[in-house]
Order: structure tokens, then C-alpha cells, then sequence
């Protein structure tokens, strides 16, 4: 069996990151870390009631050796930042949606990624949101609309 993932975050603005972290705290695959938040009240309440340590430094999180992939919650504004600075860090990246503001940060991002050989992925949870799913269905299925 391999060993679990190391999970750290940068920053929980994205309030349904938080759920994430409860979640994820069960899985026997991955290992809660640490996390990064500009707000400690949110980052602390949070790393609290998950088992992770909790630093207002990004630095703390990024060179982490113990950390291979970060979760990027933060305001969408600062994604681009965050995420390329994870990707020169080494760290496999899950960004929060939307991905950027701007194509040009969208193309910084990627960029980073690739030359740092990470992954990148955007998360598009509400996909799975049994609610959307439902009206997705209702919609297809031409109950509604002439």
C-alpha cells in the first residue's frame, strides 16, 4: 500500500472547501496537513476541527516536504497567484472554479503547471450536487418549456 497523500490548503474562502477537509479527514489515502488562511479565525476553526496545523504563512504550507498537493480555496482573485506559486513549489494543484479571472492568468496557471510538471485540475463539484443533477434531468427530459 502506498502512502497517504499530503493535503495542505490555501485558504478557505471557498466556504464549501471546508467541507472538503471534513470529508477528506476520513479517507485512508490521503493525510490532512496543514493549511494556509489570511483569515485565522476560518483557517483555525477549520484545522481545528480536521487535525491539521494551521499557519497564516503560505511559505509555511508551499515548502512543506510533507505536502504533495495543496487544495487553492481562496478568493478567486487570488488563484493565478497562489496557484503558480504551488506549482513552483511542487505541489499537485486542485483550484477552486472559477479558475481565474482573466485568460492571461488562466494561461499563467497552466503554464506553471506544465513547466513544473504538476497536475492541475479545476473542481467542479456542483456536477455532482444531487439537486443539480435532478434539474439537469428534468431539463433533458423535456418536462419543461414547449
Amino acid at each position: 500500500m502506498r502512502a497517504p497523500i499530503g493535503i495542505g490548503f490555501l485558504s478557505f474562502a471557498h466556504g464549501h472547501v471546508s467541507v472538503y477537509a471534513d470529508v477528506m479527514k476520513h479517507f485512508g489515502d490521503v493525510r490532512l496537513v496543514a493549511a494556509y488562511d489570511d483569515s485565522e479565525e476560518r483557517g483555525r476553526g477549520v484545522c481545528d476541527s480536521c487535525g491539521m496545523r494551521y499557519t497564516p504563512h503560505v511559505e509555511d504550507i508551499l515548502d512543506n516536504k510533507d505536502i504533495q498537493a495543496v487544495i487553492v480555496g481562496s478568493e478567486t482573485s487570488r488563484h493565478a497567484e497562489l496557484c503558480v506559486a504551488a506549482a513552483a513549489a511542487g505541489k499537485h494543484i486542485l483550484c477552486q472554479k472559477p479558475m481565474a479571472f482573466s485568460l492571461d492568468d488562466c494561461d499563467r496557471m497552466i503554464t506553471a503547471a506544465d513547466q513544473a510538471g504538476v497536475v492541475l485540475a479545476v473542481a467542479y463539484q456542483m456536477r455532482h450536487d444531487p439537486a443539480n443533477i435532478k434539474m439537469r434531468e428534468i431539463v433533458q427530459s423535456g418536462e419543461l418549456g414547449p
